[in-house]
C-alpha cells in the first residue's frame, strides 16, 4: 500500500518478475521501488535457512505458490469493510474454551474495548483529568513553597482554565491566610506548566482541559506541558493527569494589601504613599489661589468637545425577590455625540431568578449590590439588585433603587461609547495594545407572581407565554448582565484613587481614562474600572477583558452612586502618569487637561453664581 492509501496492484517479483518472487499480487504490500517481493519471498532468499527452515515457511498454510491472501491481509480487509472476521472469532473461541478447560470454569464476559480505554484514560471517572499543583512565590521561583505546598484532585474534562485557575486559589487562600491577612486575588496569581514555563496558547484560558490533554500528550511536548512527577499521584497513578504550577506574584500582593513578603505590613511604603498624595493635594491647591496662574505656558491648550453633560433621571420602581418572574425590559442607546436614550419595551417576559445570591469571595462582592443568577429563555445572566446606597441595608426607596440603576446603566453605555472611540483612535494609531470590551446590559422591572418558587428544569421545558399584561405596579428592578465565564474581578482604579502600574493591561485601562477626559473635555470621567475575563464578542474561542459596573466623575456630580464631582476628576488628574501608550496615541499633555478642568470649574461656578 503507498502513502496515500492506494492498493498495490504489482505482482511479487516485479511484472517480469526479475527478482524470483511468488508472483501473488499482495494489495497491502508497500510500493517502494526497492520492496519488490512480499514478506515471504523476503524469508526465503535469505542466506544459510537450513532445509527444515525452508519447508517451515512452505507450509500449507504460508507457501509461496499460494492463491488467496495471507491472514493479515484478511483482517484487514474485514477491518476496512466493518466485517466480523470468521477466522479470527473462530481462534477467539479456541483460546477461551483451552483457558476454560485449564480453569475448569466458565470465563465471565469480556469487557468491551471501548469501556477498557475509558478505564485507561480516566482512571474509572469518565470525564475527569487529575490536577497536580505545584505553588510557587515570585520571590522565590525556585521551589515549592514551604506553606502552600502543593495539591492534587480530579477535574471534569469540560473545566476551562479560567476556571480552574479560580478554583486553585480558593484552595490556596486558606493556608495563604495563616501567614497574611489577606485572601490572594485570582489576578495575582498565573497557571504555568512544569519549569516555569508561561503558558503561550493564545486563547488558554478558554481552553478545556480535555483539549489541553489532547493537544500537548504526545512524545515532544508531554514532559513539559502534561507529565507528572513520579510519586505524585499517590493513589491516582492510572488515567489523565496534567502537571501545573501556580505562580503567585507577591508584588502585585503587596501593592494592593502594604504587606511585604513576610505577611509584614510594609509602613515606608504605605508612609510615603500618603505623603506624595498630601503633597499632591497641597500643590492643586496652591495652583488654584489666582486665575492668572491658571494657565500655564500655553493659554490656548483648552479643549473642546460636543459631548454634552446630564443630570440623572429614572422611572419608579421596587425591589424584592421571587424565583418565576414576569419581567419587562429597558435598554439604553447612545448616538454618534454619546447622547443617551432610554426605552421601555412594551411586551412582556418571564424568566427564572434564583432565591440566593451567587456565591462570590469577598475580593469579588460588590458594596451595594447582590447578585442572582436570572435564566432567559434557556441563557444565563446575573441580575444585580441595588440594597445599600449609605443609608444602610434595605432602606431604599422605589424611586431611589430605579434612579441609581438607571443611572448605572447609563453609565455602561456610556463606557461602550468610548470603547468604540477608543478602539478607532488605537487603529487610527497603529498601537499595539490588549483588547478589552464592555459587557451588555439592561434593567428589568419584574411583576409579582406572589413568591412563586418553582422547579426551573421543568419550567423551562414549558412554552413560555406570550404578551403577558402585568395587572399590578413593578415590584423590583434589577441591572441585567450576560453572565461571564470567570467570576474573579480585576480592579484598575478606586472611587477615588490612580493606580499606575507598570503591566501593559493596567497602562491600557489608564490611557483609556485619559482619553475619555480629552474626548469630553473633562466633563466625563470614569472610575472604579473593573472587568474580568469573559469569551470574546467576535471570536468566542478567545478570552477578552470584559469591563462593567464603572462610575463615574462629572462637574456638576450627578450621574449617579460615587460621582464626586470636580474633587474627583482631580484626583486622576494630579495622579495619573503617562505612560509610552499615552504618548503613542498622541493624548494630549496633562496640562491642557488641567487648564481646561480650572476654566470648565470657573463657568460653574459663575452658572452657580448667576441662579443664586
Amino acid at each position: 500500500m503507498s502513502n496515500d492509501g492506494t492498493l498495490n496492484s504489482q505482482p511479487c517479483g516485479g511484472l517480469d518478475n526479475d527478482h524470483d518472487g511468488c508472483g501473488v499480487i499482495f494489495p497491502r504490500m508497500s510500493q517502494s521501488p526497492r520492496t519488490l517481493l512480499c514478506q515471504l519471498c523476503k524469508k526465503l532468499k535469505k542466506e544459510g535457512l537450513t532445509d527444515d527452515e525452508v519447508a517451515h515457511l512452505k507450509c500449507g498454510i504460508c507457501g509461496t505458490n499460494m492463491s488467496d491472501p495471507c491472514g493479515t491481509c484478511k483482517r484487514k480487509a474485514h477491518e476496512e469493510n466493518g466485517t466480523p472476521d470468521p477466522e479470527a472469532i473462530a481462534s477467539q473461541a479456541r483460546r477461551r474454551n483451552a483457558i476454560e478447560g485449564r480453569l475448569h470454569r466458565p470465563l465471565g464476559p469480556s469487557t468491551p474495548e471501548s469501556e477498557l480505554s475509558n478505564l485507561r484514560e480516566n482512571n474509572g471517572k469518565p470525564g475527569s483529568v487529575t490536577i497536580y499543583v505545584e505553588c510557587r512565590l515570585s520571590h522565590k521561583p525556585g521551589s515549592v513553597d514551604c506553606t502552600l505546598g502543593t495539591y492534587c484532585a480530579p477535574y471534569a474534562e469540560t473545566m476551562t482554565f479560567i476556571a480552574l485557575q479560580e478554583n486553585i486559589v480558593k484552595l490556596v487562600n486558606p493556608k495563604w491566610t495563616s501567614k497574611h491577612v489577606s485572601n490572594l486575588l485570582v489576578s495575582e496569581t498565573e497557571l504555568r506548566v512544569r519549569g516555569n514555563l508561561v503558558l503561550s496558547d493564545s486563547g488558554v484560558g478558554m481552553m478545556s482541559l480535555h483539549d489541553w490533554y489532547n493537544k500537548y500528550n504526545h512524545p515532544q511536548t508531554r514532559a513539559s506541558h502534561i507529565q507528572v512527577p513520579a510519586g505524585a499521584l499517590k493513589g491516582n497513578k492510572s488515567g489523565r493527569a496534567i502537571s501545573l504550577e501556580l505562580f503567585i506574584d507577591t508584588d502585585q500582593y503587596e501593592e494592593h494589601t502594604g504587606e511585604d513578603h513576610s505577611g509584614g505590613t510594609n509602613v515606608r511604603k504605605s508612609t510615603s504613599s500618603r505623603q506624595k498624595a498630601k503633597h499632591t493635594r497641597e500643590n492643586a491647591t496652591l495652583l488654584q489661589t489666582s486665575a492668572t496662574k491658571r494657565l500655564r505656558a500655553d493659554e490656548n491648550a483648552v479643549l473642546t468637545s460636543s459631548f454634552r453633560r446630564d443630570a440623572v433621571t429614572g422611572h419608579p420602581a421596587s425591589v424584592s425577590i421571587s424565583d418565576k418572574i414576569t419581567f419587562q425590559q429597558t435598554i439604553c442607546t447612545t448616538n454618534q455625540d454619546g447622547k443617551y436614550t432610554l426605552t421601555e419595551q412594551g411586551a412582556t417576559e418571564q424568566g427564572f431568578l434564583a432565591c440566593d445570591t451567587l456565591f462570590l469571595s469577598a475580593a469579588d462582592c460588590g458594596k451595594t449590590k447582590d447578585v442572582y443568577l436570572l435564566i432567559i429563555k434557556n441563557q444565563e445572566y446575573v441580575a444585580k439588585k441595588l440594597f445599600d446606597v449609605g443609608q444602610g441595608h434595605g432602606q431604599l426607596t422605589i424611586q431611589d433603587a430605579c434612579k441609581f440603576l438607571t443611572a448605572d446603566l447609563i453609565r455602561l453605555k456610556r463606557l461602550s461609547y468610548f470603547e468604540t472611540k477608543f478602539t478607532q483612535r488605537v487603529i487610527q494609531e497603529g498601537v499595539d495594545t490588549a483588547a478589552f470590551q464592555v459587557s451588555d446590559g439592561f434593567i428589568i422591572k419584574t411583576y409579582s407572581n406572589a413568591g412563586q418558587v418553582v422547579d426551573v428544569e421543568a419550567e423551562l421545558q414549558r412554552p413560555i407565554s406570550e404578551d403577558i399584561i402585568p395587572t399590578h405596579e413593578p415590584t423590583s428592578i434589577y441591572l441585567v448582565e450576560p453572565r461571564r465565564v470567570s467570576s474573579a474581578v480585576l480592579k484598575f482604579s478606586g472611587t477615588l484613587g490612580v493606580r499606575n502600574r507598570t503591566d501593559k493591561r493596567s497602562a491600557i485601562i489608564m490611557a483609556f481614562s485619559h482619553f475619555v477626559l480629552e474626548s469630553s473635555a473633562c466633563k466625563y470621567m470614569f472610575a472604579d474600572l473593573q472587568g474580568s475575563i469573559d469569551r470574546g464578542i467576535l471570536h468566542d474561542t478567545e478570552s477578552v477583558l470584559t469591563m462593567f459596573d464603572p462610575m463615574t466623575h462629572t462637574p456638576l456630580g450627578e450621574s449617579g452612586l460615587g460621582d464626586h464631582g470636580f474633587e474627583g476628576i482631580h484626583d486622576f488628574v494630579d495622579s495619573h502618569e503617562c505612560s509610552a501608550i499615552c504618548r503613542s496615541l498622541k493624548l494630549c499633555e496633562m496640562s491642557a487637561i488641567q487648564n481646561t478642568l480650572w476654566m470648565l470649574e470657573e463657568e460653574v461656578t459663575a452658572d452657580s453664581d448667576d441662579e443664586e
